[in-house]
């Protein structure tokens, strides 16, 4: 999710990483990540936008710039996926996404 602003509102945008260290969002934007230690960072190839952050305990949270006005917050969590339905017999307490 990011939020320009910081408004409490925002657009959601689902990132898929690989270990060469870019990634493709919903998007088709695509770009380059990098992750050391809890300090996370990634920027799209297509426009400077750079997203930093650091991890909460549960996902990374920070801040996005572009250096021309653009910018905001940023949450990222992982996807977990799995039965997210409490009711059934293969729930797992874990998953974000059936």
């Amino acid at each position: 999710m990011f939020d320009s602003g910081c408004t409490g509102s925002g657009s959601s945008e689902e990132l898929t990483f690989d270990a060469d260290q870019t990634f493709l969002s919903s998007g088709s934007y695509a770009g380059m990540w990098s992750l050391c230690g809890g300090f996370y960072m990634h920027g799209f190839s297509d426009f400077p936008v750079i997203y930093a952050g650091s991890w909460d305990g549960t996902g990374f949270t920070g801040t996005f710039d572009d250096g021309a006005g653009f910018s905001g917050c940023f949450t990222l969590y992982p996807i977990i996926p799995g039965c997210t339905d409490s009711t059934a017999c293969n729930y797992d307490s874990l998953a974000t996404d059936d």
